[in-house]
């Protein structure tokens, strides 16, 4: 029987597509309800996959178009991130305000 703290442990290890295929095991949830009980238990590591999403951005609603959104979410994350990292040139003193008058 799987439990929330199964998948939890899942989610804590970076696995969060077998996570969606544990929880989808309880009650027959499907991927839409499932990955947003991982999205509650692991915020910072789950995405929401629903109708809305599929619909719209083409991913199947399934554990492999969960893994695929999942993968393409960290991946525009990890751009945003670079993007926004001053250079160590470009980087302001410590209490020094962006905005000087």
């Amino acid at each position: 029987m799987t439990t929330f703290r199964e998948v939890h442990a899942l989610l804590r290890q970076h696995e969060a597509v077998a996570a969606l295929v544990r929880i989808m095991a309880l009650h027959s949830l499907n991927t839409s309800f499932g990955s947003k009980h991982l999205k509650f238990l692991a915020p910072d590591r789950a995405v929401v996959l629903d109708g809305v999403v599929c619909g719209r951005l083409g991913y199947r609603p399934d554990p492999k178009g969960y893994g695929e959104f999942l993968g393409d979410c960290h991946t525009v994350l990890r751009e945003a991130q670079a993007a926004s990292t001053p250079s160590p040139s470009r980087r302001k003193a410590p209490g020094v305000s962006a905005i000087s008058k």
